[in-house]
């Protein structure tokens, strides 16, 4: 499986875009979008602003669907 059907997998088959779309439009960017992926990481990037309530929601509800262990948070 390559990094990107792991990233489509991730995505589509184990909710985390559902997740997403809850709290806006999400738009999959970077290498994703390039189809030029080299290493784990997805660029997520969203219209409009979170105040930090909501980011830290989303951040929590994505944790604990996905058992995740590591995120980066830049304002």
């Amino acid at each position: 499986m390559t990094i990107k059907q792991e990233a489509d997998h991730l995505l589509y088959h184990q909710g985390l875009y559902i997740i997403l779309e809850a709290y806006s439009q999400p738009f999959i960017g970077g290498s994703y979008a390039y189809d030029l992926m080299t290493w784990r990481d997805l660029d997520i990037y969203f219209k409009g602003d979170f105040d930090l309530q909501t980011f830290f929601n989303l951040g929590y509800k994505i944790t604990a669907a996905l058992k995740a262990y590591k995120s980066r948070f830049r304002r």
